[in-house]
């Protein structure tokens, strides 16, 4: 998974599509440790080691997706009453952790409709008037 430039020092990954969060289980979960040698050229050769903590961390690189309609659309009779649920969107994100949380929001203010920020209930809150 990695490797050190034997020279320089300088460690690299080897093989990146295994440092994927999202597509791969990690064996070790999100940290790698190695323990890292260093000899010199001497008679006779002297060693020393020190311990490398790799962190791996997720990335926000996939957009939410509608799982179901590109758009969504409800009738409604402008007798009913308020606080009447009408649909609910769906949403998907194929991040890992905190990044494929996905929250709802009306792009608007309104006080017609309202959105719930988890589930992405929506609910008529205010009366609609057809004239």
């Amino acid at each position: 998974l990695f490797d050190i430039d034997p020279i320089t020092g300088v460690i690299f990954v080897t093989n990146e599509s295994l440092l994927d969060f999202d597509n791969y289980s990690h064996p070790n979960g999100e940290e790698y440790s190695y323990t890292v040698y260093a000899t010199d050229l001497g008679i006779p050769p002297l060693e020393t080691n020190s311990s490398v903590l790799v962190t791996l961390k997720s990335v926000n690189e996939f957009y939410p997706v509608f799982l179901t309609l590109s758009q969504y659309s409800f009738s409604y009779a402008e007798e009913n009453n308020v606080s009447i649920f009408v649909t609910q969107v769906s949403v998907t994100d194929a991040d890992y952790g905190d990044e494929g949380v996905v929250r709802f929001r009306l792009p608007f203010y309104t006080d017609i409709f309202s959105i719930d920020r988890i589930n992405g209930s929506i609910t008529v809150t205010g009366r609609l008037d057809y004239e």
